[in-house]
């Protein structure tokens, strides 16, 4: 008998680990099912935001900047400026910003302020009531995308655009431009949709809690150019990092390396402004649904971050 009583104790305890084992496979194969699903999905949002005709924005670019050079002396030209030129554009959430370079133009001797007003008349002129003058940049609306023209005047080793009715101090927005491209580079091409994807989910939130594309983009090169133990082995990886992160980093302001502005994030106020700390809690709130996400291996949490809840 007491032979028989040891064999049923051994038997149960190995069923047990046989239990365990299958239940362990079982999470893994759900895992792996779920990080498969996750990736595609990620490939079909980015697919849905690159889904833009670039010829098209650009013929209509040309033919603005054809209309308000008609009438001058000299050369405007035009070259995409913030998400744009950095590839992070995301349509719908984003305005097609364009720097209306002067170059000997006679309207480099005139103020920024009479510029505006000249791009306002001469593109109302053509598109009555769809264009709009802002103070440092006029707005075309052409089929419901918003071209933003900022007047920006040519010098060798940069531009000068608007600062409170004059013109700038020499200013160099490629500089970012160029950071963000190297530490794309160095996250193996993973930094730039990852910051798509982020954009598309900041723009799910209130509108006091939104944030403005650059400055998203300086998060990102902010965390991940200060914190290289973030191992980044995939897209998910890099939008996990920036929302467990940025809920942080942006109770302070960032300086801003272009020289456009002296912070990136000067709309937010001064440090631990109520609006940071609004901006925080928001973020802090995405990093926390991610998690629940990534524990229980939620595909609808990470459908209604990026598509909208």
């Amino acid at each position: 008998m007491g032979g028989g009583g040891s064999s049923t104790y051994w038997s149960s305890s190995g069923g047990d680990d046989i239990l365990k084992k299958i239940q362990s496979a079982e999470n893994q194969a759900e895992k792996a099912t779920y990080d498969s699903w996750l990736a595609d999905f990620f490939i079909s949002s980015l697919g849905d935001f690159n889904n833009r005709d670039n010829d098209e924005i650009k013929t209509r670019i040309n033919t603005i900047k054809n209309l308000l050079g008609k009438d001058i002396d000299g050369v405007i030209s035009t070259q995409f400026g913030g998400s744009i030129a950095k590839r992070t554009h995301v349509d719908g959430l984003s305005d097609v910003d364009t720097l209306a370079i002067l170059n000997d133009t006679s309207l480099a001797d005139k103020s920024p302020a009479e510029v505006l007003d000249y791009f306002y008349d001469k593109l109302n002129e053509k598109f009555p009531g769809k264009v709009q003058k802002g103070d440092m940049s006029v707005t075309v609306s052409l089929d419901g995308r918003d071209i933003q023209l900022l007047p920006a005047l040519k010098y060798k080793s940069g531009i000068k655009i608007s600062d409170g009715g004059e013109w700038s101090k020499i200013v160099n927005p490629s500089v970012f431009a160029r950071k963000l491209t190297i530490m794309n580079q160095n996250l193996n091409g993973k930094l730039i949709p990852a910051i798509k994807l982020i954009k598309a989910m900041v723009a799910n939130l209130p509108e006091n809690a939104k944030l403005k594309g650059y400055h998203i983009e300086s998060l990102a090169v902010e965390i991940f150019s200060k914190n290289q133990q973030l191992g980044v082995n995939n897209i998910k990886d890099v939008v996990v990092g920036f929302f467990k992160e940025s809920s942080n980093l942006v109770k302070n302001p960032i300086k801003d390396t272009t020289g456009q502005t002296f912070y990136v994030d000067e709309y937010l106020g001064s440090k631990q402004s109520v609006n940071r700390l609004i901006a925080a809690d928001a973020l802090e709130r995405i990093s926390r649904r991610i998690e629940i996400a990534e524990s229980g291996s939620q595909k609808d949490i990470w459908e209604n971050l990026i598509n909208g809840s």
